[in-house]
């Protein structure tokens, strides 16, 4: 794994040459000490002058890199307009506050413009990921994507539980749950990356009407999470638990109803 991403960094040093100032990567790839197939790079690059567009300069540098390491998401900035997202997205140097590698920082410039943003900021932790931003007040698209992700895990997860894919249903409703809380979450201006999401949701919302249903979820979650445990028998060989489909369907209708009870008794608020 290491081994690509210096691949990588030799790739995109050259690609760029001079209008390079920073290369950085943040999230799982800095915090994770195990990779597989399956995991991401998250860079951060950004640039003297942009000149094109980001989509249009991230396909080009895509294409060079096609060779490597496959998956990895390239964040392309130029440094002036590097400085407003920062300033007007908050949530986002607390996402890289939780853990970056510098690979070239001219002067500087990336360490330094993260560490003074994060000084700046007003926030209190309130979870384990989860944070309250006193000056953050998310925008309407953001609120809005996270309720459209909400209906579209909604749909899958009915789809998949009308034909049969029970396990499956089950991992798309607790998407659209966790989408749903966190935008509502959002709206207190609480930024949560991942985490005990219903846990901080119920404790943010503690109103009955709703904190009944509090067991439900958490119970969803804990089957979902249960798909690769495993456990031990009386002689001490591995076995892994499975997930009964009859199981399966009663905590599916039990979570679905009660997701539509919330839903309807924030409506009823507006």
């Amino acid at each position: 794994m290491y081994d690509e991403i210096d691949k990588i960094n030799e790739l995109i040093k050259k690609y760029f040459d001079k209008n390079l100032v920073s290369l950085a990567i943040f999230g799982s790839a800095c915090t994770n000490t195990k990779f597989s197939v399956t995991s991401d790079i998250d860079y951060i690059i950004i640039l003297e002058q942009l000149g094109e567009s980001q989509d249009k300069i991230s396909r080009s540098l895509k294409d060079k890199l096609r060779n490597t390491f496959p998956l990895i998401a390239l964040n392309i900035y130029g440094k002036k307009e590097f400085i407003n997202i920062l300033k007007n997205n908050p949530w986002l140097v607390l996402t890289i506050k939780l853990g970056y590698k510098i690979y070239s920082d001219d002067e500087n410039y990336f360490e330094n413009i993260i560490e003074n943003n994060f000084n700046k900021l007003k926030y209190q932790k309130i979870g384990q990921l989860a944070w309250h931003i006193d000056s953050q007040n998310f925008p309407k698209i953001v609120l809005d994507h996270y309720l459209q992700l909400s209906e579209q895990y909604f749909q899958s997860a009915q789809l998949l539980y009308k034909n049969n894919f029970f396990s499956i249903a089950l991992e798309e409703l607790l998407n659209s749950i966790h989408s749903y809380m966190i935008r509502k979450l959002l709206t207190k201006n609480i930024f949560i990356t991942t985490g005990e999401i219903s846990q901080l949701f119920f404790k943010v919302y503690p109103d009955d009407k709703i904190y009944q249903f509090k067991d439900s979820f958490l119970l969803l979650e804990q089957v979902v999470n249960q798909k690769h445990s495993f456990d031990f028998d009386k002689k001490g060989n591995m076995i892994f638990l499975s997930n009964k489909q009859l199981k399966n369907k009663l905590i599916f209708k039990e979570a679905i109803n009660d997701f539509k009870k919330i839903k309807i008794f924030f409506n009823n608020r507006i």
